[in-house]
C-alpha cells in the first residue's frame, strides 16, 4: 500500500495497532543496525580479530573511555551504554523505533534530499520487551526500553531493537532478520516520494517537526529553515 497524505497514513495505522513504528527515507533500505554498514578493511580485522562482537566491544570501550568528561551520569548497564552511544552516532547493533506513528512518519519525510524517493514506515508487534542488562545475551531480535533516557529519546518516544551479531566479519547481517524473527509481526506502508514535502508540512501544522523531535537549538533552526529552499 502507498499513501500520499497524513490522513491516509493514519487510517492505515489505525487499522493495525502495532506497538513499534520506524520510518525510513528510502523504501529500499534494509532494516539493519548501523554496525552492519561498517566496511571491513584490514583495520577492522586487526582490532576485532575477525569477529563482530570484538568490533562492537572495541567501539563501546573507546566511546566509554572518551565520553567520560562529557557525561553527567554514567550508564549503569551495557544496554544503557549502547543506547547512549547509538544516540550520539556510534555504530551499534541497535535500531531506533518509536511508539508514535506520526513521529515515525516524520523520520520518513524529514530530509528534503530524499524528496521524490519513496519512503517507508514499518509497523512491528513483538511478544515482549527484553530485560537483559547486557545486549550480548540476546539470541534473536529483541526490543528494549531505555532506562538511561534523555530529552531526545523522550521526545521521540523512542524504543530500540537489538540484533544478534554474526560470528565473523566475513558474515553479513541477514536483511530479513526482523521479519523472520520468532514472535515478531511486521507490516509496512510506502510513503509516496512526490508527496513527502506536503506530508512534512502537514506534520508541522500538527506540531511534529525538527523542534519537537530534536529538542535543541539545532532542532529549532531546522524547523525554521524547512520552509525555505536553499542552493546546493
Amino acid at each position: 500500500m502507498k499513501v500520499s497524505s497524513v490522513i491516509e497514513y493514519l487510517e492505515f495505522a489505525d487499522s493495525i495497532h502495532y506497538e513499534f513504528v520506524r520510518g525510513q527515507a528510502n523504501s529500499e533500505w534494509a532494516l539493519l543496525p548501523s554496525i552492519s554498514r561498517i566496511t571491513k578493511p584490514e583495520m577492522c580485522f586487526n582490532i576485532a580479530f575477525g569477529h563482530w562482537d570484538e568490533l562492537e566491544e572495541y567501539l563501546l570501550e573507546e566511546f566509554q573511555s572518551q565520553s567520560t568528561p562529557y557525561l553527567d551520569k554514567k550508564p549503569k548497564t551495557q544496554l544503557d551504554l549502547t543506547i547512549l552511544a547509538q544516540h550520539h552516532g556510534l555504530a551499534t547493533r541497535l535500531l531506533d523505533w518509536t511508539t508514535n506513528p506520526l513521529k515515525a512518519l516524520f523520520f520518513a519525510v524529514e530530509n528534503s534530499e530524499h524528496f521524490g524517493t519513496d519512503g517507508i514506515v514499518y509497523f512491528c508487534e513483538s511478544g515482549y520487551f527484553g530485560t537483559e542488562n547486557d545486549v550480548k545475551d540476546i539470541e534473536d531480535v529483541t526490543f528494549f526500553k531505555a532506562s538511561h533516557s534523555n530529552a531526545r529519546i523522550t521526545a521521540q518516544e523512542g524504543v530500540f531493537c537489538a540484533f544478534p551479531l554474526p560470528q565473523t566479519l566475513l558474515e553479513d547481517f541477514d536483511k530479513d532478520l526482523v521479519a523472520n524473527s520468532e514472535g515478531i509481526q511486521l507490516i509496512s506502508v510506502i510513503i509516496d516520494g512526490d508527496s513527502k514535502e506536503s506530508i512534512r508540512n502537514e506534520l508541522n501544522r500538527l506540531g511534529v517537526n525538527h523542534r519537537t523531535i530534536y529538542p535543541s537549538l539545532d532542532g529549532v533552526s531546522k524547523t525554521i529553515m524547512s520552509g525555505f529552499k536553499q542552493r546546493t
